[in-house]
């Protein structure tokens, strides 16, 4: 369900996006390209430009997407992808999310709402959300493993526990051979 805000903010791009010579289209991605808005929903636009026009785009993306409207925050996607924050991303969404749905006494259905149902976890579930850099990402899976061991007990989950320790002490090796605070373009987890 698009919101008649949703619909402000598309009819606008689409108006910005078709004047400028230089884009060659605008896509929708996320929720609204599967039909699955909210009112809680972001728009995943993506505008389709020149090749030729990449350099100077790039350099004037933050005054593009200001003139779209009241502007909070600007990154390129690049980063959409990035492995590490993916598996801890979906770590999130189809292992906490239900595991604190279920310990709330709800049905486990991913993170929609967790806000709602689990308070007491917020504050924790929040650690497990990194910021694009190697330290960020070491203590957003340090989180979400303390998180997971946590949240199994009492449950039905048998634990491998070998396995277990051999990962942690794998990623706790990695983290204290590499830990300098550098990026993910400078190292890769």
């Amino acid at each position: 369900m698009k919101l008649p805000l949703h619909n402000r903010f598309i009819e606008q791009a689409i108006e910005h996006v078709s004047k400028d010579q230089r884009s060659m289209g605008l896509l929708a991605g996320g929720s609204m390209m599967y039909g699955e808005m909210d009112e809680y929903s972001d728009l995943d636009l993506i505008i389709v430009y020149d090749v030729a026009f990449q350099k100077e785009i790039m350099e004037q993306r933050i005054q593009f997407a200001e003139r779209l409207g009241h502007l909070l925050s600007a990154f390129t996607g690049e980063h959409v992808g990035e492995p590490v924050i993916d598996t801890i991303t979906f770590m999130r969404n189809t292992v906490l999310g239900p595991l604190v749905l279920i310990h709330n006494g709800r049905s486990p259905r991913g993170v929609r709402k967790l806000e709602k149902y689990a308070l007491k976890e917020m504050e924790e579930l929040q650690g497990t959300i990194p910021i694009h850099s190697f330290e960020s990402c070491y203590h957003a899976l340090k989180n979400t493993i303390k998180m997971y061991q946590r949240l199994r007990q009492g449950s039905e989950i048998v634990p491998r526990n070998e396995a277990e320790r051999v990962s942690i002490e794998f990623l706790d090796g990695i983290y204290s051979e590499n830990s300098n605070g550098s990026s993910f373009n400078e190292r890769k987890l």
